[in-house]
């Protein structure tokens, strides 16, 4: 099982109690008295609102990528200050994912599924090209970026 170590606030935890702090927490078997474990995403609501967070960050990157792109290297402005605002807005939105889920899953959805988006967009808004190989690892990109949420259930960590 997944887990996450968290610092007990101080003084809820002593030498006397060190089974559980006030939250009811497992110390860590032969760890320090301020270390506790509990599973990742415990609950059905938090673990639900991470993948939302997950998921407005992702859709905020993107569009920081589009507009990055529309700013042409900044020489206008205005969509250059508008990626930069998506940027940070993705950046107060992937927080709290990662408070419940594990960071290396939520970075490597986050990346993988922004490549693949920014990809489209490219083809699609900016006549881009790629060629057949391109296309087979941005394929392999995506599929394992599903993999990754495939594997995580909710409230046990990965299958």
């Amino acid at each position: 099982m997944w887990l996450r170590l968290t610092s007990a606030l101080a003084g809820s935890a002593s030498r006397s109690n060190r089974g559980f702090d006030a939250n009811c927490k497992r110390a860590v078997p032969g760890g320090p008295p301020f270390l506790f474990v509990e599973p990742f995403c415990s609950g059905s609501l938090a673990c639900m609102n991470a993948w939302i967070f997950l998921g407005i960050a992702i859709a905020l990157e993107v569009m920081g990528t589009f507009l990055l792109k529309l700013s042409n290297g900044f020489e206008k402005w205005q969509w250059g200050m508008l990626s930069i605002a998506c940027y940070s807005a993705c950046f107060w939105a992937l927080a709290p994912a990662m408070k419940v889920l594990p960071v290396g899953i939520v970075y490597a959805i986050w990346s993988g599924i922004g490549i693949v988006a920014a990809s489209l967009i490219g083809i699609f808004a900016f006549d881009e090209r790629l060629g057949g190989l391109q296309f087979f690892f941005i394929a392999m990109i995506l599929i394992g970026a599903v993999g990754l949420n495939l594997s995580v259930t909710q409230g046990t960590g990965p299958a």
